[in-house]
C-alpha cells in the first residue's frame, strides 16, 4: 500500500475516535450521574440513621410488660381461661404501644452498603420496606432525594431501553440475515459465484477494448439535433407532450381548488368537510409507530431475554441467601424488576447489596428495552384493528 493509502487509513481511523467518544459520552454521563447520586445519598443517610434504633429502652420496657403479665396470670383457672386473659392483655399492649420500628430486622445497621441499597429501592420505587429512615432529618432527606431521584432513574432507564432495543433488532435482523444466506442451496452460491467471474470477465475485456480505442469528445445536444433528424422530431414530440401535460395538470389543479374551498364546502355539503378529515386521520394513522418499525423482535425473543435474566437471578441468589429457594429467588428476581416490591421476601445479606443493585438497575434497563420492543407489536396490532374498522364501515 501506497503511504497515501495509508495515511488515509490513519485519518479515517483517528476520525473514528472522536465520533465514537461524543456519541458514547451522553450515556456515560447518565450512569455516571446516577452513581455519583447513589453514594452522596448513601453517605447522606448513613450520617442521619447512624443513631437510630440504639435508644430501644422503650422496646425493653414493653418486653417486660409483656414478661409481667405472662407471670401474673390467674393459675387457679383454667388453661383456657389463662390463655384468653394472656391474649387479650398482650393484644391491647401491642396494638397501642408496640412501634413498627421495633420490628426491623436484626442485623441491620445503617452502614455505607444498607444505605447505597436503600437509595437503590428508592429511586427505582421498589421500596421493599424493611429499610426505611427513622429520624426526621431522614425522612425530610428521603423526600428530597426521591424527588430528584425517580426522575434521573427514569431518563436512564429510557436512554439504556433504546440502545439494548436497538441492538437487540439489530443483532435479531444480522442474526435472520446469516441464516437465511447460510441456509440457501449450494447451486445458487455456485451461480452466483459464476456471475461475478463471468461479469468480471466481461469487464476486464471492455476494459481492455477500450484502452486501446481512442476516445473522442462527446457531441453536444445541439450537434446530435442538427445531424440526426429522427432524434430531432422525437425531441420535438416530447417536449411538446411534456407542455401539453403540464397545462392539463395546472387547469386540473385550478378547478380542484375552486370545488373544494372551504367556503363552498360548508355551504353545500358540510360532510365533506368531516370526510377529508377522516381520511387525513387515515392517512396519520399510517404514521403511528413509524420510528418503531426498526425495532421488529418477536415477542418469543423478548420473552426469552426476560426470563434468561430472571433465571440467571434466581440461580445466583442462593448461593449467598442460604434460605432462599430457586422459587424463591425467581420469585423475588420478579417482583423486584416489575418494581412491585411487596417485601415478604427480603435479602438477608448486606454484604452483596451492591451487586443486588446492580443487578436491579440492569435488569429495570432491560425491562424497558422489552417494553419498547412491545410497543411495536401493540401499534401493529392497533393499526389492523383500525384498518379492519374503516374497511367494515365502508
Amino acid at each position: 500500500m501506497s503511504n497515501a493509502g495509508q495515511r488515509s487509513l490513519e485519518r479515517e481511523g483517528c476520525g473514528k475516535c472522536p465520533r465514537l467518544f461524543w456519541v458514547v459520552l451522553p450515556h456515560a454521563c447518565l450512569i455516571l450521574s446516577l452513581a455519583l447520586y447513589s453514594v452522596v445519598g448513601a453517605f447522606i443517610f448513613q450520617y442521619f440513621e447512624k443513631d437510630s434504633g440504639k435508644n430501644d429502652s422503650e422496646f425493653k420496657e414493653i418486653l417486660m410488660q409483656l414478661w409481667n403479665i405472662s407471670q401474673t396470670s390467674c393459675p387457679g383457672r383454667g388453661e383456657a381461661l389463662q390463655k384468653d386473659e394472656f391474649l387479650n392483655s398482650t393484644r391491647d399492649l401491642i396494638s397501642h404501644k408496640v412501634k413498627v420500628e421495633w420490628l426491623k430486622q436484626p442485623g441491620l445497621e445503617w452502614n455505607f452498603l444498607t444505605s447505597l441499597f436503600f437509595c437503590c429501592t428508592v429511586f427505582t420505587t421498589v421500596g421493599y420496606g424493611h429499610l426505611y429512615p427513622d429520624t426526621r432529618n431522614g425522612k425530610i432527606a428521603c423526600i428530597i432525594y426521591a424527588t430528584f431521584g425517580i426522575p434521573l432513574m427514569l431518563l436512564l432507564l429510557t436512554d439504556l431501553g433504546d440502545i439494548l432495543a436497538g441492538l437487540l433488532s439489530s443483532a435479531y435482523k444480522n442474526g435472520i440475515t446469516f441464516w437465511s444466506g447460510f441456509c440457501s442451496k449450494p447451486e445458487s452460491k455456485v451461480s452466483a459465484l459464476l456471475s461475478r467471474k463471468s461479469c468480471s470477465g466481461k469487464s476486464s475485456l471492455e476494459s481492455t477494448l477500450d484502452s486501446r480505442v481512442s476516445m473522442k469528445e462527446p457531441l453536444n445536444l445541439t450537434d446530435v439535433l442538427k445531424k440526426e433528424a429522427a432524434v430531432k422530431t422525437k425531441y420535438q414530440q416530447m417536449r411538446n407532450i411534456n407542455i401539453f401535460e403540464q397545462i392539463i395538470i395546472k387547469e386540473h389543479f385550478e378547478r380542484e381548488q375552486l370545488k373544494c374551498s372551504s367556503f363552498q364546502k360548508s355551504l353545500s355539503c358540510p360532510q365533506l368537510e368531516q370526510a377529508s378529515a377522516g381520511d387525513s386521520a387515515i392517512k396519520d394513522l399510517d404514521k403511528l409507530g413509524a420510528e418503531l418499525e426498526q425495532l421488529d423482535v418477536p415477542i418469543s425473543l423478548i420473552a426469552l431475554v426476560l426470563m434468561t435474566y430472571i433465571m440467571f437471578g434466581a440461580l445466583v441468589l442462593p448461593l449467598w441467601e442460604k434460605e432462599w429457594t430457586t422459587l424463591d429467588a425467581f420469585y423475588f428476581c420478579f417482583i423486584t424488576l416489575t418494581t412491585i416490591g411487596f417485601g415478604d421476601v427480603i435479602p438477608q445479606h448486606p454484604n452483596y447489596f451492591l451487586l443486588l443493585s446492580v443487578y436491579i438497575v440492569v435488569g429495570m434497563a432491560i425491562m424497558t428495552m422489552a417494553f419498547k420492543l412491545l410497543q411495536n407489536r401493540m401499534v401493529c396490532l392497533y393499526k389492523h384493528c383500525m384498518a379492519c374498522i374503516s374497511h367494515g364501515q365502508k
